[in-house]
């Protein structure tokens, strides 16, 4: 059995772009989507500027599920959400 919170994400985006926003809505709406099974986090790289030299955080937004492993990763414009949840394998 799964435990809550089995799932951790890390969304990266650049400042308070349209992208970064939409990007940040679709994450907000898969963790209500998952409620209990996801915890998530927002970096804003533009307030993290050493974050920008690590070329897996290129281009943004990048979201990371981190936990649990092996880390997945998706980059560009956030698609529907089942297809996010399985691009994330966050429905084994």
């Amino acid at each position: 059995m799964k435990q809550a919170n089995e799932y951790r994400l890390k969304l990266y985006v650049t400042g308070g772009t349209r992208t970064a926003e939409q990007a940040i809505l679709a994450l907000k709406k898969l963790t209500r989507r998952l409620a209990g099974k996801v915890q998530s986090e927002v970096v804003d790289v533009l307030l993290h500027p050493e974050l920008i030299l690590d070329p897996c955080l290129r281009p943004t937004p990048v979201l990371i599920r981190v936990q649990p492993l092996p880390i997945v990763a998706f980059r560009g414009a956030i698609p529907d959400l089942d297809q996010l949840i399985r691009i994330l394998r966050l429905d084994d």
